[in-house]
């Protein structure tokens, strides 16, 4: 009877093993994979004063950062939580805010920015398992750590809440996002605190007074240069590199030096100054993709590093979709990746001959972006209208043909109004099968800000479908009637709304 009843509570605690996680001392840890055994004692978490036990996966310190399962830990912050398998990708959002994190990748998505973490997201016992500082904080809400009582503490609001004395950061080792120095360039005539300095205490670039950065403009400031005005000023903006190179109209190296600066200003990471081909260079390196505004002040030439909103009155955004290995569909030796490309090309050469707009390209030849690469480009930029081409297909179906154009429903309903602006544009031109404006929640229409649209002109895999877009006057009657659209959207005052 002993042995019957020993054995049946053994049955019993195997049955309830099989059903929770037991928070053992030492786990064994399966990642990248390999096993690994960990040893560090529990670790305990609060979320607005509540305890919270999970289930899946314990929260568990991983290379110096606490890293916890995703979707148990955040979603009871009121985050909603994604697991998308075919990217690898966690994306974690809120009313306010998107994270999105690749398996292993220390790159992060954060508000359409590229952000840099030293402890990624991993996959631990196939659970995803996200660093809590770094989402937090990107969430806005802040985050306490107790080394003694190995305890975290997430606040996700303002209200009043305990805080251990002995808090410490010592697990703060994932929250950089790769530009933490503020330091300015200073005023050639004064330091941070506003007393005079002598000007060989300056850094080598600065030669004679002749550059300098004004903090209360927020400007690089060309300082008594003679023969140098702002209209012989020309900026060529290579946004791909995220680069601004300032051409002046002859070689000024009697008041500038040649050389290079690293250090975060504002927007600015790096400065170099070069002198060739009979002319200075100012090159502007930029931690997103930015503008230039260039003013003429008394005896100095004032450059704004701004966003681009904020020097052009109206900007759209081209994505040609695809590229490079991913050819989207095929038939026949045609790739959607190279007509997409030829068309978006035509459509920003008709878009470049206004000079009232400005538009952007998410790619100008066979390259690849990801498909929230593509949104972070637009959202940087926050242009008036996002437009992304695409071409269709379907297996085993000749017969489908025509064009449709997708959106994503949101508060903002613009983008479903310029998707219908289209498609009865489109429709109207080339005479194609109707298949009407679609909701969907393609990425690149779901995690771009600005109204955003995505266009299937026709299938490839249609014969008539596809003599109309391998056509000689195709991507120009394309890229015309988009045009036409765009023009209407303005004439209309969407986007002022």
């Amino acid at each position: 009877m002993k042995n019957k009843l020993i054995k049946g509570m053994l049955l019993l605690v195997m049955i309830c093993m099989s059903h929770t996680v037991v928070y053992a001392e030492t786990m064994q840890l399966i990642y990248d994979g390999e096993a690994h055994l960990y040893y560090n004692d529990p670790i305990n978490l609060y979320i607005d004063g509540n305890q919270i036990i999970t289930t899946v996966m314990p929260p568990i310190q991983f290379d110096g950062a606490v890293v916890v399962p995703a979707r148990e830990v955040f979603s009871v912050t009121g985050a909603t939580v994604e697991w998308r398998p075919s990217e690898q990708s966690v994306y974690v959002h809120n009313e306010t805010s998107l994270i999105v994190l690749k398996i292993n990748s220390n790159e992060a998505w954060v508000d359409g920015e590229i952000k840099y973490l030293n402890m990624p997201a991993k996959l631990i016992n196939d659970k995803v398992m996200i660093p809590v500082r770094f989402i937090s904080e990107a969430l806005g809400y802040t985050v306490d750590w107790s080394q003694t009582e190995r305890t975290i503490r997430i606040k996700t609001s303002d209200s009043d809440q305990e805080v251990d004395s002995n808090q410490s950061d010592d697990i703060n080792v994932d929250n950089t996002d790769g530009n933490n120095s503020e330091t300015p360039i200073i005023d050639p005539n004064e330091d941070s605190n506003g007393i005079q300095i002598d000007n060989s205490q300056l850094d080598p670039w600065l030669y004679s007074n002749s550059i300098y950065y004004k903090s209360e403009e927020e400007a690089l400031i060309l300082n008594s240069i003679e023969g140098l005005e702002a209209e012989h000023i020309t900026v060529e903006e290579n946004y791909h590199n995220k680069q601004i190179v300032i051409h002046l109209n002859k070689d000024y190296s009697q008041y500038l030096q040649a050389g290079t600066w690293e250090k975060s200003i504002g927007a600015i990471t790096k400065l170099q100054i070069k002198h060739e081909a009979l002319e200075t260079q100012i090159i502007l390196s930029t931690s997103t993709v930015q503008a230039l505004i260039v003013e003429a002040q008394e005896n100095q030439i004032v450059m704004k590093v701004v966003k681009p909103s904020s020097k052009y009155d109206k900007i759209v955004v081209i994505d040609a979709g695809h590229g490079d290995h991913d050819s989207g569909t095929t038939y026949s030796g045609l790739k959607e990746k190279d007509l997409t490309l030829s068309i978006s090309q035509a459509v920003v050469a008709q878009l470049e001959a206004d000079p009232n707009i400005k538009v952007y390209a998410t790619r100008e030849d066979d390259t690849f972006l990801e498909l929230m690469e593509r949104s972070s480009f637009s959202n940087e930029i926050e242009p008036d209208l996002f437009v992304s081409i695409h071409i269709n297909s379907v297996d085993g179906n000749a017969a489908a043909s025509g064009t449709e154009t997708y959106y994503t429903e949101k508060a903002d309903t613009r983008n479903k109004t310029f998707a219908t602006m289209v498609q009865s544009a489109l429709v109207k031109e080339f005479g194609t099968r109707n298949r009407g404006v679609k909701a969907n929640t393609f990425v690149v229409t779901r995690y771009t800000n600005a109204p955003a649209i995505l266009i299937e002109i026709g299938f490839l895999t249609n014969e008539g479908d596809r003599v109309m877009m391998t056509s000689p006057d195709f991507t120009s009657r394309y890229a015309r009637t988009i045009y036409e659209c765009i023009l209407e959207y303005y004439a209309m005052g969407y986007h002022l709304q």
